[in-house]
């Protein structure tokens, strides 16, 4: 009585009922792993079947048959370790130098727990750039540059170039104590921190459009709501012209109109220099309308019609 090789799984023969026959040889050897010497004498045996493995000497290796062809199959060096912890469900892919540390598998991740060197150093985390200190490193070109974080900030060892750079949130650029070089500047709000004060040295200071302090610039002219002052002066304009008196802004003051010049707010006049009246008339007296004439000397009678009322001609 012979049996039916199955295609899957094993055969079961009786002793002494079933015979052996070369069907059965060749179903054995399918499923055993063959030597060959070389591709062209591994193809020459013939597998028919799916799952069969040969030991290939010209390889060095296992190969399987497969649906698409012959595969071969590598195992792992023996300095590779491969530990899978059911317990926590995750699969290390290992080193045995590496104390345990490599690629870590799980169902919610792939996670690497050794140091890593991307081609040669273009990108490392722990790297050796600066003798293992935790960071990560970048070197595209000459420099390596060291990026690590510390309570609040990502820290770069390395000046950053970029063709731009916007800030989101509340951040600031913080550069106290710094210098920086600034083509053109373009802000809402210029301040000192704290309660230092802003200094700005240049040899000319142009603003076609700006306001500091309440104080606009626009085109050359400075306006102010309030008055500009300068030590213990104050300086401002009101609908009649342009006032010139003290910081306290009472008592006496120059205001200049479109008709003249004004000397008020109570006080004394007091003119340490010679005084001059050059083409004018008699000085009128406000109050009561009448003219109080300067004398002059002169040696020849200019004519009484080219004097003012009250004038005294001293000859």
């Amino acid at each position: 009585m012979t049996v039916t090789l199955p295609t899957n799984g094993k055969a079961d023969w009786t002793n002494y009922v079933d015979y052996w026959r070369d069907e059965d040889a060749s179903w054995i050897q399918d499923r055993l792993v063959l030597r060959v010497g070389s591709d062209a004498e591994r193809n020459a045996v013939g597998f028919g079947t799916t799952g069969a493995v040969v030991y290939n000497a010209t390889r060095d290796a296992l190969e399987l048959r497969k649906a698409a062809g012959w595969s071969t199959l590598n195992t792992l060096p023996a300095m590779i370790n491969v530990n899978e912890d059911t317990t926590n469900s995750i699969t290390t892919l290992s080193h045995t130098g590496a104390g345990g540390r490599g690629i870590v598998y799980s169902a919610s991740q792939i996670a690497i727990t050794n140091k890593l060197n991307v081609m040669n150093g273009v990108l490392t985390v722990d790297g050796p750039a600066a003798g293992g200190v935790l960071g990560v490193y970048i070197k595209t070109g000459t420099k390596t540059a060291k990026l690590t974080t510390d309570a609040t900030y990502l820290v770069s060892d390395t000046p950053v170039s970029m063709p731009g750079i916007q800030i989101t949130g509340s951040g600031i650029i913080d550069a106290v104590g710094k210098s920086a070089t600034i083509g053109t500047l373009s802000l809402t709000t210029l301040q000192a921190p704290g309660a230092g004060a802003l200094t700005v040295n240049a040899t000319t200071l142009n603003a076609t459009s700006a306001s500091v302090g309440g104080v606009g610039i626009s085109s050359n002219r400075v306006t102010a709501s309030s008055g500009m002052v300068s030590n213990q002066g104050l300086f401002y304009g009101d609908s009649n012209g342009a006032v010139m008196r003290h910081v306290n802004g009472t008592g006496p003051y120059v205001q200049t109109t479109t008709g003249g010049v004004v000397l008020s707010g109570g006080g004394t006049v007091d003119l340490y220099s010679q005084p001059r009246l050059i083409n004018i008339g008699a000085i009128q007296h406000w109050n009561t309308g009448r003219n109080i004439a300067p004398s002059f000397y002169s040696a020849t009678d200019p004519g009484a019609g080219n004097f003012a009322d009250g004038t005294i001609w001293i000859s």
